[in-house]
């Protein structure tokens, strides 16, 4: 994220115009803490752990949509930052973070059903399939954020489980199995990698993209979607669903240039 504005959930373009309080020091974080060593190490973990338990605590609601969007992404970031490191204190803090970024995860979804930017309906939102009649610039930017707002939906939930698992098999939550069918992934590469409204449009005309929910998106296997359309956050939804040798099979059986 730090070095590139971006990662698999978060399109590099998302705050290239203005960037909430709350991400900058996330992003700030996440630089400290590629920067820790051995003297330097209580310090930052500590201010880490501190930010993230600000957060956590924080009664003041984001109001704009993309306040809502970046505190979900700030909230899950220095997750991920905790649960990346052995030190103990770092663990607690994850796990006291993981409830309320579901719960802001949700907030995230219930804005975007209100504001109409998804339907409640698990049938695909056609605006995603056909052409823009908006103005490019204006759909491309919605486009972005509404993209990146469902990736960070699905990626929370499924890094909730995993740490859900790691500290007890038994506790797999399929409670919010239903609320994944209403968000949809563009399965694309190169639409998610266009850093220019220009390169966006050019390769929306190509209509090479294909738009899944969550649970559909093995079903790119047999819709004539190769392995080198597929963007990293779709390998590691599509490797998570059928697994990583399944994946890498059909990957190759394509000629694919890029299987991992």
């Amino acid at each position: 994220m730090v070095l590139t504005m971006e990662t698999p959930w978060c399109h590099s373009q998302l705050y290239a115009g203005s960037m909430p309080r709350i991400m900058e020091d996330a992003m700030s974080s996440c630089a400290l803490y590629m920067a820790k060593n051995e003297s330097n190490s209580t310090v930052i973990l500590r201010t880490i752990r501190s930010r993230l338990h600000c957060i956590v605590k924080s009664l003041v609601p984001a109001s704009t949509q993309i306040e809502v969007l970046a505190k979900v992404q700030a909230l899950l970031l220095y997750s991920i930052i905790c649960a990346s490191d052995s030190d103990i204190n770092m663990m607690m803090a994850v796990d006291e973070a993981v409830p309320v970024l579901e719960q802001s995860a949700m907030d995230l979804l219930n804005m975007m059903i209100r504001d109409g930017l998804i339907s409640e309906s698990v049938q695909i939102d056609p605006l995603w399939t056909t052409f823009p009649v908006d103005t490019e610039e204006k759909f491309w930017r919605k486009w972005m954020f509404v993209e990146s707002a469902q990736r960070t939906f699905n990626i929370v939930f499924l890094f909730a489980q995993v740490v859900r698992l790691l500290r007890d098999p038994m506790s797999f939550n399929l409670s919010v199995a239903g609320k994944k069918q209403l968000t949809h992934i563009t399965v694309s590469a190169a639409l998610w990698e266009a850093r220019d409204v220009e390169s966006f449009v050019e390769e929306w005309s190509r209509e090479r993209h294909v738009v899944v929910n969550h649970f559909m998106i093995p079903q790119v296997l047999t819709n004539n979607t190769r392995a080198d359309d597929l963007g990293t956050f779709e390998k590691m939804v599509l490797m998570g669903l059928i697994g990583i040798d399944q994946y890498k099979l059909w990957a190759a059986e394509q000629g694919s240039i890029n299987i991992d």
